[in-house]
Order: C-alpha cells, then sequence, then structure tokens
C-alpha cells in the first residue's frame, strides 16, 4: 500500500517562517532577505518620518509587488472616493473617516483628494517598479537557493514543479523512507528526495532512494541536490529510472517559470 503524501501546503515543511511563494507570471512576492523592518512598531508610520520603503514594506508582507502597485493605482485614480457630491455621498464619506480615520495629513481622503498623499502613493509606484527587477534577479541567482535551510528548499522545489503544471505534494518528516516529495503525473508516481548541502551527494544516498522507489511502488526516481553528485553516484543511477538534478537544472526549470527581465 502506497503511503499518503502530506498536503502540499501542509506538513513540517510549512512551519518554516522565510518561505515565500516564488514568482510567476503577474504575482512577485518578495523575499524576506529583501524585506525590510521599517514598518514595525518601533518606526511608526507617521507624517514626520513617511519614506516608500517603509511603506510599501508593509503591504508586500501578504501581497506581491503587483498587487500593491494596483491598490496605490486605485488610491491615486481615487475609485474610493464618491463622483457625485451629493449630501448622501457626504455623509457616506464622513462615517468612513470616522470608522477608518483620515490621511496623516488631516485629509478625509475618502471624500477628497490629499494632494501630498497622492505624491507618496506616486512615489510608491516608482519604488515597487524598481524593486521588482531587483527581485526576479534574486530569485533568478544561485544565492537565493543556496542559502536555503532543508525544509526551505524542499517546499521550494515543491512550489517550483508545482508552477511547471506537475502535481507535487510534500511528504510528512517520518515514515518516508527519505523522500521528500512525490510527483505524480500519467506515467506514475515519481519520488524525490532532495539535498541542499555543499557536498556533493555519493551512491549511497542513491542506493537509498533506489529502495524507497520500490516500497512506494514509484515509477521513477529523482534525487537534487545544490552540492551537486560523485561519480559513484552517477554511476550507480546509470541504466535506472533515476534523474539526477544539480543546481543548475534547478535554475534552468525556474527560468521557464518567471517572466523576463
Amino acid at each position: 500500500m502506497e503511503r499518503m503524501p502530506a498536503n502540499s501546503i501542509g506538513g513540517d515543511a510549512a512551519k518554516s517562517n522565510r518561505m515565500r511563494p516564488l514568482p510567476t507570471s503577474g504575482r512577485t512576492y518578495v523575499p524576506w532577505e529583501l524585506m525590510k523592518p521599517g514598518w514595525s512598531a518601533e518606526h511608526p508610520q507617521r507624517a514626520d518620518n513617511w519614506s516608500a520603503e517603509r511603506d510599501v514594506m508593509l503591504w508586500l508582507t501578504h501581497e506581491s509587488i503587483e498587487q500593491v502597485i494596483e491598490m496605490y493605482e486605485q488610491w491615486i485614480r481615487g475609485d474610493d472616493r464618491p463622483q457625485q457630491r451629493t449630501w448622501w455621498d457626504r455623509i457616506k464619506s464622513a462615517f468612513r473617516a470616522l470608522e477608518y480615520g483620515r490621511c496623516h495629513h488631516g485629509v478625509n481622503t475618502f471624500r477628497e483628494a490629499c494632494p501630498t498623499c497622492l505624491c507618496q502613493h506616486r512615489e510608491c509606484v516608482d519604488y515597487l517598479q524598481q524593486l521588482k527587477p531587483r527581485v526576479l534577479q534574486f530569485y533568478r541567482s544561485r544565492e537565493f537557493w543556496l542559502q536555503l535551510n532543508g525544509l526551505d528548499f524542499e517546499y521550494q522545489i515543491t512550489q517550483l514543479f508545482q508552477r511547471l503544471g506537475r502535481q507535487a505534494e510534500l511528504t510528512r518528516s517520518t515514515g518516508d523512507w527519505g523522500v521528500d516529495i512525490f510527483i505524480r503525473d500519467p506515467s506514475g508516481l515519481t519520488a524525490v528526495q532532495c539535498k541542499a548541502q555543499q557536498g556533493a551527494v555519493g551512491p549511497a544516498i542513491v542506493r537509498d532512494l533506489y529502495g524507497a522507489m520500490t516500497h512506494f511502488r514509484a515509477a521513477r526516481g529523482m534525487i537534487i541536490s545544490t552540492g551537486g553528485y560523485t561519480a559513484g553516484a552517477r554511476q550507480f543511477a546509470l541504466g535506472k529510472p533515476i534523474d539526477l538534478l544539480d543546481l543548475d537544472e534547478v535554475l534552468a526549470l525556474h527560468q521557464r517559470t518567471i517572466e523576463p527581465l
């Protein structure tokens, strides 16, 4: 009986506090390494210490760059301000100001535009447009993959295969025979081991995966290693349904999922 894998967003790997979704076309999430803590409680956003960087980082904690740009552009257009200045519109804008407050400059922006806020929102859009190429470049780099710990590496590899259209699921941390990810497709089950390490993977790891393939009745096996493979490991995998992927091949796969700079 094949063991059921953990949910792709669950399992022990989901407990990592550093995981961010990999970027896709139209959805670029800023990794924690490029986030700034200036918006924290120790540095509150006020009219006298405003900065575009501090302003956008609050929203980027939960949203993508594209979503935050659209939010600022809606504010610039005034989508939440009434087009007709009737008495009922004035009452509604007054109640909204009571509920959400006025802007830092004392203006009820639900009723009229604040010139200072408009300038700041445009600065935020400019900052985000300059930030996006930096983020995409970071995700394209070897540095991004090499700084991941084991759980993060497994999670991001799972995300990568899912973005490539594969049905990939993380396994649980116990009883998995060393298998970290299961990939299912019409050709059968693929058992994947992830090795986020500096040293090269030796033949013992490949033999263990071969045994796990038999246990789970997997049609194929795959090892993904940031440290490469020894000649013995490649020799053992030769002629067997086992793929040995190194970091360059991971980068090539990732390149297919994100938009060009």
